[in-house]
């Protein structure tokens, strides 16, 4: 056997047993005010918001969620200013900056399969509030994107209400919602799509359409019922169900 076929023969294995990792919704924050008082929109909505608020111990945020079966939204803020420019200036960018500069959205996402290979170049980062060992890779977007990033397993949406009742009927949404089966992005923004978006849009996780303003569509469980909340403009969101 010769040398090229050998590394032919390896090099195919290896690809093999590692596949490109497909990924698919786990959760989205939306920035907002100190204590999160946008959520009495979602609430007239007939949406129901955690009462519990999650602090992020040495990342200089905190939030309140908003839970589906298979995914959640998350209304984040910035408790401390100083802390989440020490932490993660990338993010502190993102949510400091004036209105208008950056999307003031993020959408996190989890790998069907553990080790599987991510589909574009992320950078690692660490806080003390999460699981020991753990990071969150994220990717480089541009400025009116939302940021990209992937959760951990153990951290993802499914790994922490497995084994648990369906969470819409523990917490349920006074509409009847239960599932986020779509996200639609629209961007005023002239640039390319970053490596990150382009391959979310071209794989189907989330769609996207320029426009005049930053904005995104949720679509839950199909918008089988016909129903609008727009939400605009205490928040960029319009929920379709």
């Amino acid at each position: 056997m010769s040398a090229t076929t050998l590394v032919a023969l390896v090099l195919g294995g290896l690809s093999s047993m590692q596949e490109a990792a497909v990924l698919e919704l786990d959760h989205f924050f939306i920035h907002v005010e100190r204590g999160a008082p946008e959520a009495a929109a979602l609430t007239q909505a007939g949406f129901t918001i955690s009462a519990d608020t999650s602090h992020h111990t040495g990342q200089g945020t905190a939030s309140l969620s908003m839970f589906f079966d298979n995914a959640y939204i998350e209304l984040l803020w910035v408790t401390d200013a100083t802390e989440l420019r020490a932490a993660d200036p990338d993010l502190a960018r993102r949510l400091l900056s004036p209105e208008g500069e950056y999307a003031p959205l993020g959408v996190g996402l989890r790998v069907e399969t553990a080790g599987d290979i991510l589909p574009f170049e992320t950078r690692s980062y660490r806080a003390d509030w999460m699981l020991p060992g753990t990071t969150l890779e994220f990717a480089t977007t541009k400025r009116l994107e939302p940021a990209v990033f992937i959760v951990p397993d153990g951290m993802a949406w499914t790994d922490i209400t497995a084994g648990l009742p369906s969470l819409t009927t523990v917490f349920p949404h006074g509409n009847g919602v239960a599932t986020i089966t779509a996200l639609r992005f629209q961007s005023p923004s002239q640039e390319a799509p970053s490596e990150a978006f382009d391959h979310l849009v071209r794989e189907g996780v989330i769609d996207f359409k320029p426009g005049n303003a930053t904005l995104v569509e949720i679509e839950l469980d199909g918008g089988q019922a016909g129903a609008i909340a727009d939400l605009r403009p205490t928040l960029p969101v319009v929920i379709q169900y």
